[in-house]
């Protein structure tokens, strides 16, 4: 909870998605394969702090932005290592053939797994404050 007067941070990233990944977790979706996704999402969170009388504001600073370079390999290397944790709990023969399904469509629409993809990231704050009620 929240007391009248403190204040609260949320950190979340905003960005670091690639073609490569996108396409291997919208096939595990499809099969109903991925866990439930834990915890609540930042949408979820601002409306319940604001429910709860809290004022959250968003935060973008330029210095919380960083790009990412990553080949179509590295990216494949990464599912196929279950570098991601909502990967962990994948069945072997499901991530098998998703990764699989998921080479073969990247040979197809970049022609070499040696393809880069350049994404930008960044990290939003939003900081919360709950006013304390007291008149100034």
């Amino acid at each position: 909870m929240l007391r009248p007067g403190a204040a609260l941070f949320v950190a979340v990233e905003d960005g670091s998605r690639t073609q490569v990944r996108d396409y291997y977790l919208d096939r595990a979706q499809e099969r109903g394969a991925l866990p439930p996704t834990l915890g609540a999402r930042t949408a979820d969170v601002l409306v319940e702090l604001e429910r709860r009388g809290a004022q959250p504001v968003e935060i973008r600073a330029n210095d919380l932005r960083w790009e990412h370079v990553w080949s179509a390999r590295e990216v494949l290397t990464m599912l196929e290592r279950r570098t991601f944790s909502l990967l962990w709990d994948l069945p072997d023969d499901i991530h098998t053939a998703l990764l699989a399904q998921t080479r073969e469509w990247t040979l197809r629409i970049f022609g070499t797994l040696d393809a880069r993809e350049r994404v930008e990231a960044q990290l939003v704050l939003y900081a919360a404050r709950k006013p304390d009620g007291r008149q100034k």
